[in-house]
């Protein structure tokens, strides 16, 4: 059964200038608005905020009262990808969900005569996830000491050290700490109205997020030496990771960021959803083997997330973890994930926990 939720208007009118013809599907550009149209076009299905599972099919079915304007045909879309074309003012199609994404699908109509775009509407539904992620289960290794003043909001694992970004104002740092001993072999401390966040480490630079500054610290690896300061459009910074090729940022959402490593300007987004809905409150960050692991702050689990449509693939829980002492102290909750190429083991900690946990994941995650 489908459930339905109305929480957007149907009718968005956005004159827009634009050549028409029916296709394969194909990016859209942006068109310029042109003032002098009005067209109305009433999008009858589907109900804006309508849930959807994956796998099943959308009937699209909309109709342009253009007045004196008229219409020749009509043209949907998801986001900017042309999807189907209709001769005169009814469009009706079928459109199957599993084409990847999920979270947020902005469906838009537009209407055209003699090949100039007259109108257009939206509609936007949810696309969700048809199975639940998989429950993956942890066993500990050992566990290793950590100060229990440091307020972890980031953290990478290389060659028996840990670069670590600790939060708070007036205390925020990154450190160089060796794993075994939790003794700091190279730190610098922010800006006393700085709250440090995640950090990311990549061809030789740690870059460091800050939490409300929108600026970001870049680092060379070696010194700490600071190389300059970065802004970002994201109004606040939480997590960070690298895949190789683009850096990954949250901002406490459901959405994940693709950044560019360079320019620091947004190259993409994903939202992240698992079978109820979005993934909200996302956290510090790792890029596993093609997957994002993310701590969801304030929980006391990882959610394994594909980067590329958003599906939380896998689940663990590190209740068992939390010290005793700090259960439902919403200071001291998880975060902190690395990961450690050579045998695959996590190291795991918390918000000024007295350790750091090695972890061996025992279910098939790679999925």
């Amino acid at each position: 059964m489908i459930t339905r939720i109305l929480f957007l208007s149907v009718f968005v009118i956005l004159p827009l200038l634009h050549s028409c013809h029916d296709g394969p599907s194909r990016a859209v550009p942006a068109e310029e608005p042109n003032k002098k149209l009005s067209a109305r076009i009433s999008i009858l299905e589907p109900l804006a905020g309508t849930r959807f599972r994956e796998g099943e099919t959308v009937t699209i079915k909309a109709v342009a009262d253009t007045g004196s304007i008229g219409c020749d045909s009509l043209q949907l879309l998801e986001g900017n990808v042309f999807l189907a074309g209709s001769k005169g003012p009814v469009l009706l199609h079928t459109w199957h969900t599993g084409h990847g994404r999920f979270g947020k699908n902005r469906l838009n109509v537009r209407s055209y005569k003699n090949g100039t775009i007259t109108g257009s509407a939206q509609v936007m539904i949810l696309v969700l996830p048809a199975s639940p992620p998989t429950i993956i289960k942890a066993e500990l290794v050992r566990k290793y000491p950590h100060d229990s003043l440091a307020y972890t909001q980031g953290l990478f694992y290389e060659e028996g050290f840990l670069y670590e970004s600790t939060g708070q104002y007036r205390r925020s740092s990154l450190r160089k700490v060796k794993l075994a001993t939790g003794e700091i072999q190279q730190s610098v401390n922010l800006p006393d109205d700085v709250f440090g966040e995640g950090l990311a480490v990549f061809d030789g630079k740690i870059l460091q997020l800050s939490w409300k500054n929108k600026t970001a610290f870049l680092y060379d690896k070696n010194t700490f030496q600071l190389l300059k300061k970065v802004q970002y459009p994201i109004e606040e910074g939480w997590g960070l990771t690298w895949d190789g090729s683009f850096l990954w940022m949250s901002d406490g959402s459901e959405i994940l960021y693709r950044m560019d490593p360079e320019t620091f300007a947004e190259a993409g987004e994903t939202e992240v959803y698992d079978h109820q809905g979005a993934i909200t409150q996302l956290n510090e960050l790792e890029y596993i083997d093609g997957r994002i692991f993310a701590n969801v702050y304030g929980q006391s689990f990882i959610v394994i997330i594909d980067p590329e449509t958003g599906r939380v693939t896998g689940k663990i829980d590190f209740s068992w973890l939390v010290p005793e002492r700090y259960k439902g102290n919403y200071d001291k909750v998880l975060n902190g994930i690395a990961w450690n190429p050579a045998n695959g083991d996590l190291f795991v900690t918390g918000k000024e926990w007295p350790y750091v946990y090695e972890v061996r994941l025992t279910g098939q995650w790679r999925q």
